[in-house]
């Protein structure tokens, strides 16, 4: 999924992983597929780990990326018109532990 860079800043894991994204747009719905499959089996906090893991399982290469603007280049590269509810991934997982796992 992202190319192979050594010791590369968290930033260019995000960019690169956006443009796959663009770049394969059936592998992201896949990936997708594999959030809501687990979702409609009944575990409706399915976390990063969870989605490693199921990635992994599936035969993605994953890796993790933290402190970058994910959604502001998720804008910039992928769809300028994307609707996040969080700022950031601590901001979603507060809402997590807080309870709120809507998606609208």
């Amino acid at each position: 999924m992202i190319a192979s860079v050594v010791k590369a800043e968290p930033v260019t894991y995000v960019r690169e992983a956006c443009v796959w994204v663009r770049n394969h747009p059936d592998k992201f719905k896949r990936l997708m597929h594999l959030c809501h499959r687990e979702v409609d089996r009944g575990n409706p906090s399915i976390q990063r780990g969870d989605i490693y893991n199921l990635a992994r399982r599936a035969g993605f290469d994953i890796s993790e990326c933290d402190e970058v603007d994910m959604a502001g280049m998720w804008r910039e590269i992928v769809n300028p018109t994307t609707t996040f509810l969080a700022r950031n991934w601590q901001e979603a997982k507060r809402a997590h532990e807080e309870g709120c796992v809507c998606a609208a």
